[in-house]
């Protein structure tokens, strides 16, 4: 079995997984995470400042020195989603990243980045799949095996953040508007993925430290994500990362993102969704397998 790594720059968080592949399929070894808020840009602006760029590139490059002295000879990939598809300057942080570590990062469209999340978190088995990202989420509906339906939407909990500074109340007009444009041909069991549905798990679950195995696999209905928001929304960021296991950035955001998650209740009449710890991450490297890539 041989190592391989993965970066993913996504608009909340970078992140860097180690995986083997094993008959076929793409075992995760652990994951990294880095809050780099990549999303965060003035409003009415989809430049990436100064600020910004250095904040991508430099946990690029500790990364990619993580992976090497883990495994010198293993394939580093890296993709960028929704913050960095979206800024009118990308290439400044694609050439620093490329001149810092000699690594080519992979810009994702949209339907791109739906299809890897659902890849990751479904495994070629029939279902939905939601991914509430920082910069976009992502819906995607599989049948007989295959893409049945894939939308990428321009709400995520860092450009709520962005939009909506006074607090998270109106977030949820925002997001059930952009759901109401993109109606779904079916409602099947949903798996959910990114930072939002994986951190309300662990405060739902009460874990005092994250554990992945815990997390994969709840089932968050709509009365625990209500009984969450209101258990949260007194809180400071730093309250909540002291009170339940998430970083402070986290607990700036997760209002933001549990209100998106309630709107896609209400909008599609989904009464629950499957958490998934296996994402896009682990999408990117089953979609380089099958390449003959990896």
């Amino acid at each position: 079995m041989k190592n391989a790594f993965v970066i993913d720059m996504g608009s909340n968080s970078i992140r860097l997984m180690q995986a083997q592949e094993e008959e076929g399929r793409v075992h995760c070894l652990q994951k990294w995470l880095i809050a780099a808020r990549l999303g965060e840009k003035q409003a009415g602006s989809t430049a990436l400042t100064p600020a910004a760029i250095a904040r991508g590139a430099d946990p690029v490059a500790e990364f990619v020195e993580k992976a090497r002295a883990l495994d010198d000879s293993a394939p580093i990939f890296a993709f960028a989603t929704s913050a960095v598809r979206d800024a009118q300057n990308r290439g400044e942080l694609l050439r620093e990243i490329r001149r810092r570590t000699g690594l080519a990062v992979e810009v994702l469209s949209g339907e791109q980045e739906a299809c890897l999340g659902a890849a990751g978190a479904l495994g070629g088995q029939d279902g939905g799949l939601l991914d509430i990202g920082g910069g976009s989420t992502e819906i995607v509906l599989c049948r007989g095996g295959k893409i049945a339906f894939a939308r990428s939407l321009n709400i995520g909990c860092v450009r709520a953040k962005t939009l909506f500074r006074e607090g998270a109340a109106a977030v949820g007009d925002w997001a059930r508007a952009a759901f109401s444009d993109c109606p779904l041909p079916e409602t099947p069991p949903f798996a959910a993925i990114g930072g939002t549905p994986t951190a309300l798990a662990a405060a739902a679950l009460g874990l005092s430290a994250y554990d992945p195995k815990k997390v994969d696999g709840y089932r968050l209905d709509a009365p625990q994500l209500r009984a969450l928001t209101e258990a949260l929304a007194p809180l400071s960021p730093a309250e909540r990362a002291a009170r339940y296991c998430m970083d402070a950035r986290r607990g700036e955001v997760i209002l933001f993102g549990a209100a998106i998650l309630q709107a896609f209740f209400a909008a599609y009449g989904v009464r629950e969704v499957r958490v998934s710890e296996s994402d896009n991450l682990e999408g990117y490297l089953m979609e380089k397998l099958h390449q003959g890539i990896l």
